[in-house]
């Protein structure tokens, strides 16, 4: 059989011999700045799979605006900070029983209410004898100007107030 290309008078040349490795393989920055990028992307998922459970802790609230209250064994503090958006509230709470869901209102001078935080407490709760955890701090936000805020109150899932700390304004 005559390939195509002889019959229009294109010379076919002759079959080519197999390419052979040029001996040892070369590397170029490229491959190894991949295979760098490789490593690195593991060795990230791995501290990422393996994070904790929680968040690292933030400060306790003590800043000039922070606010404190104890009433029936429970304590807490917030210390409110306006930013662009509305205001940031770092939040301190112990003496809570677990297991419970809670939440932290902000209540502004107009009576709105708005939910600047909420949490689950574990089964041994915070700052209790048994408890693990001294205390729980939290960080969350509200879209109402820091010095609108006459109230935090501390409340469960079901509605019952167990703090009320006063706003910085109040």
């Amino acid at each position: 059989m005559v390939p195509a290309a002889a019959h229009h008078g294109i010379p076919v040349p002759a079959a080519a011999p197999p390419i052979r490795g040029r001996g040892r393989a070369r590397y170029t920055p490229w491959a190894l700045a991949a295979c760098l990028a490789g490593v690195l992307l593991g060795i990230g998922g791995a501290f990422v799979l393996s994070a904790p459970d929680e968040p690292a802790p933030q400060a306790r609230p003590a800043g000039p605006t922070t606010v404190r209250a104890v009433s029936d064994g429970i304590s807490g503090a917030v210390e409110p900070t306006t930013t662009g958006w509305g205001t940031q509230v770092v939040f301190e709470l112990s003496g809570v029983r677990g297991p419970q869901r809670c939440s932290l209102v902000a209540v502004a001078r107009d009576n709105t209410r708005e939910t600047a935080l909420t949490w689950q407490v574990p089964p041994a709760g915070y700052g209790l004898p048994d408890s693990p955890k001294e205390r729980l701090i939290a960080m969350g936000g509200i879209a109402t100007a820091a010095d609108q805020v006459v109230a935090y109150v501390v409340e469960t899932a079901a509605g019952e107030v167990l703090l009320t700390i006063p706003g910085p304004s109040a």
